[in-house]
């Protein structure tokens, strides 16, 4: 459980704000080649058989437990994968409490919404889409097994092959701070099932705890629970908790997704809001022909900085310019503008912060802002241009005459 949530947390630290996924334990992500810590550290080993095949179960001294499942020759399955369920409860001096995981660790939130009445829940990390810890999803830890061959049918022959085990391991760890006030011990109760993804069949399972005292120096220590063999069932707690998790990971069409990143989206989107609005036009009486500057202001309405914001400018539905800005923290403006020679009628000036989509926002629709500036059709710089031309005519006709005038004058 806990061995899982470390592979995911540099891929999720921008959710950190919000105490997603910070892990207890320190267990290393599983790489391509398992490292069994068992084959250093000393294993005690138990072995389970259903009627389908045989669990060979090893914990140790260091809060880890590592799993097997060696199909045997009845078995028919191309892909054999485990599902894990968990309850934690803690003893609070006089009864054991059980608590949903969210009310444990804020970090767990996303388990909530698929932990059944009792507090069962399937043990995934975050944004896992199906419930098999070592299925197909990039978090998974284990490898999956196979019966290796396939019975005699009409329509297919046997395939050769040999039978590989489904593996799989766990670290679970319960700290100090983690205990509820007024609680001194912690239980998590798993109930593990070896199914064949092919087409659902349990093919065994057994059950094991984490048991752990507030306080002990070690991170605590796991026991198989279940003695003798290993049933061919699970319990109601553990369908439950199964159907729960697979509805609530498939929408309305059927489709396998993450509703957790769902959330978190909408959760990031929430915080992040980029407002584009009106702030005038220079000359404010233009006339065909100026230059006008229309002017705007982008502001931060959100809660986190933005980068690197393109505002693009358009002119009439044409976009003629654009600007970027470095930063804006939230709360903080800047104003922007663009200028453009005023044409009679409506000049329809529109910036849009974001232009290019690159954030997520809580509010798209307020990006935008659109002003009309009326242009009159005479121009108060034509008409400027006409009375300095005429000036200038009637001072060169002016000067002229003096200079013939004075001319006239020196010859007489």
């Amino acid at each position: 459980m806990f061995r899982k949530d470390n592979d995911i947390i540099m891929g999720f630290l921008v959710f950190l704000l919000f105490g997603l996924l910070v892990p207890f334990n320190g267990a290393n992500a599983e790489s391509d080649i398992f490292l069994n810590p068992f084959s250093i550290m000393g294993p005690d080993t138990t072995t389970l058989s259903s009627s389908h095949g045989t669990f060979t179960v090893r914990t140790d001294n260091a809060n880890c437990i590592y799993t097997e499942f060696m199909p045997d020759t009845s078995v028919d399955c191309d892909s054999i994968v485990f599902v894990q369920t968990c309850k934690i409860s803690f003893w609070d001096g006089s009864k054991w409490v059980a608590k949903k995981p969210g009310d444990i660790w804020s970090g767990w939130w996303y388990r909530d919404g698929d932990t059944t009445a009792d507090t069962t829940f399937v043990d995934h990390v975050f944004c896992e889409k199906d419930p098999n810890y070592n299925g197909d999803d990039p978090q998974d830890i284990g490898k999956k097994g196979s019966s290796g061959s396939s019975k005699m049918t009409f329509l297919r022959l046997p395939s050769a092959g040999t039978a590989t085990p489904a593996t799989m391991d766990d670290s679970p760890h319960m700290p100090d701070g983690a205990f509820p006030s007024g609680t001194s011990k912690v239980k998590m109760e798993f109930e593990v099932a070896a199914i064949c993804a092919d087409d659902g069949k349990v093919l065994g399972s057994f059950n094991w705890e984490y048991n752990r005292n507030k306080g002990d120096a070690g991170k605590g220590v796991d026991s198989v629970t279940t003695t003798g063999s290993a049933p061919d069932t699970v319990s109601g707690g553990f369908t439950a908790a199964k159907d729960t998790f697979v509805t609530n990971h498939k929408d309305s069409t059927g489709t396998i997704y993450c509703p957790e990143k769902a959330i978190c989206d909408s959760l990031y989107k929430a915080i992040m809001d980029a407002v584009g609005e009106i702030f005038g036009y220079l000359p404010t009486s233009p006339s065909a022909g100026e230059i006008v500057t229309a002017q705007y202001t982008i502001t931060n309405a959100g809660f986190e900085e933005l980068h690197d914001v393109t505002v693009g400018f358009t002119l009439n539905g044409l976009k003629v310019d654009e600007t970027m800005i470095p930063m804006l923290l939230p709360g903080e403006f800047q104003q922007v503008g663009f200028s453009f020679v005023a044409e009679e009628g409506d000049n329809v000036a529109q910036c849009l912060a974001d232009y290019y989509g690159d954030y997520e926002e809580f509010d798209e629709h307020n990006n935008n802002a659109v002003q009309v500036i009326q242009v009159s059709g005479s121009s108060a710089v034509p008409i400027f241009n006409r009375f300095v031309l005429t000036v200038l005519i009637l001072g060169l006709i002016l000067t002229a005459a003096l200079v013939i005038k004075k001319r006239v004058d020196v010859k007489a």
